[in-house]
């Protein structure tokens, strides 16, 4: 985890950043990294961005009026997807 913070912090020149997504990929390669001993770099913005859309969709859900099914394909059906697919990744690099 000190590896991985140095080295996010160690890209930081001075400059103002967006502080989310930098937190969120260092959080994505903290568990990649315990979880799996893998590297997750090439996916952090697609996962970022299915976090996001999760995010949006559970808030969401607790807005509506009416129960929609889980299997009606709704933003957040696809962001699952992404992260499974990633996570799936993980596992089989894991195995091999």
């Amino acid at each position: 985890m000190v590896t991985l913070t140095r080295h996010m912090l160690d890209g930081w020149n001075g400059e103002v950043i967006d502080i989310h997504p930098e937190m969120m990929g260092l959080t994505l390669r903290i568990a990649a990294k315990t979880l799996f001993d893998s590297e997750v770099e090439r996916d952090i913005r697609d996962i970022d961005h299915a976090m996001n859309d999760l995010i949006t969709e559970v808030a969401s859900r607790y807005r509506r009026p009416i129960f929609v099914p889980d299997a009606i394909p709704l933003p957040g059906s696809r962001a699952i997807r992404t992260v499974e697919r990633v996570v799936s990744s993980m596992i089989a690099e894991r195995r091999e």
